[in-house]
């Protein structure tokens, strides 16, 4: 059962119109957009295999599939994999396969327009919901994905935003402020250069590139909004690094703020019988190793294995809550995907 407080809190913010949303890769996931290890690889293969193109560009479940079994087996890092991009492509060569792998699956504009026919995404369609109210209104969006799934559902609602991705960008008057703190490629600009994205944020150098930079208006913007008002990030994880400069951001703001997360429980899955064959078949042979490089040590078989992970999950959460607790930002844990537009939802009710 979600927090009935921060139901209540955040429902005050929405009335009040203080809410700020913050949305990651969860929010454009389930209308089939990839997240971000899935657009490195493609990325890459793209540019490995170019003649290969046309053959592979229906098929991007393969192109993902391929390129996740690629990386585990060279162990190569996607940071890596992006400077190795940048460095054999002109800027719009690499904006261009950029777009190509953003929207690979929904690339069939010549014939249609594919977000109309695109399966029903319950999560943005709530927060299109929320930003469409007659009656209400967001404070501001601040979105960490590229693409403009947002502003696609917003505009088949007639209602009125404003796309931020520079400093040069203001919001119009009455109309809701989406900013793009780490670039813009809209789905009906098939041709993207420098100006019409921003700066593009996707690799490490980029990311330290605008985190050294106070100034920057992206930074300016998140700060404002992280101190001003009650936020809710959705589809961001604890392991996403656009998060993890966020709660360091905030943790060093000697201001008041008023943040939630939302957090999937990692509940301890089915322990079988070959989990301990496993357990043991690699014990035995880090052991092995152990041995050859002469570290002594008794052979011992441990039959408590499934005890123990089943603490460190129960643990776990409470450690992850902590954490965020001293971050200020509070955690709003959930089980199943679908629990989170469920609530949205009810924020707007």
């Amino acid at each position: 059962m979600m927090s009935e407080e921060a139901l209540n809190d955040l429902r005050s913010a929405y009335k009040n119109g203080s809410l700020n949303l913050y949305l990651g890769a969860g929010v454009s996931a389930a209308s089939g957009l990839p997240n971000w290890k899935q657009l490195v690889v493609s990325m890459y293969f793209r540019f490995m295999n170019i003649e290969h193109w046309h053959s592979i560009k229906p098929f991007p479940n393969y192109l993902y599939a391929m390129g996740e079994w690629y990386l585990n087996k060279t162990g190569e890092s996607l940071d890596i994999i992006i400077r190795k991009l940048k460095t054999h492509l002109s800027d719009e060569e690499f904006l261009q396969i950029l777009y190509e792998c953003l929207y690979n699956q929904l690339d069939e504009a010549s014939v249609r327009n594919p977000f109309q026919d695109a399966p029903v995404n319950a999560l943005l369609s709530e927060i299109t919901a929320l930003a469409t109210h007659p009656d209400r209104k967001l404070n501001s969006v601040i979105t960490y994905n590229f693409d403009d799934l947002l502003e696609q559902s917003l505009k088949n609602k007639n209602s009125d935003y404003t796309s931020v991705f520079d400093a040069l960008t203001l919001p119009k008057n009455g109309s809701l402020a989406i900013y793009h703190p780490h670039g813009f490629m809209p789905f009906e600009n098939p041709a993207p250069t420098l100006q019409s994205t921003g700066n593009i944020i996707l690799s490490e150098d980029d990311y330290n590139s605008i985190a050294n930079n106070s100034h920057h208006w992206a930074n300016l913007i998140q700060t404002s909004r992280l101190t001003q008002g009650t936020g809710l990030m959705i589809g961001l994880s604890f392991s996403d690094r656009n998060l993890r400069r966020l709660i360091d951001l905030i943790a060093n703001i000697p201001l008041h703020t008023n943040n939630y997360i939302f957090l999937k429980k990692n509940t301890m899955p089915e322990f079988t019988e070959a989990d301990s064959q496993e357990i043991k078949k690699k014990a035995d042979a880090i052991l092995d190793k152990m041995r050859k490089a002469a570290v002594k040590v008794d052979y011992v078989v441990y039959e408590n294995c499934q005890m123990i992970l089943t603490e460190l999950f129960r643990m776990d959460e409470i450690i992850t809550h902590r954490v965020f607790e001293e971050m200020r930002i509070k955690p709003i844990w959930f089980t199943e995907y679908s629990e989170i537009s469920e609530f949205v939802r009810k924020i707007g009710k």
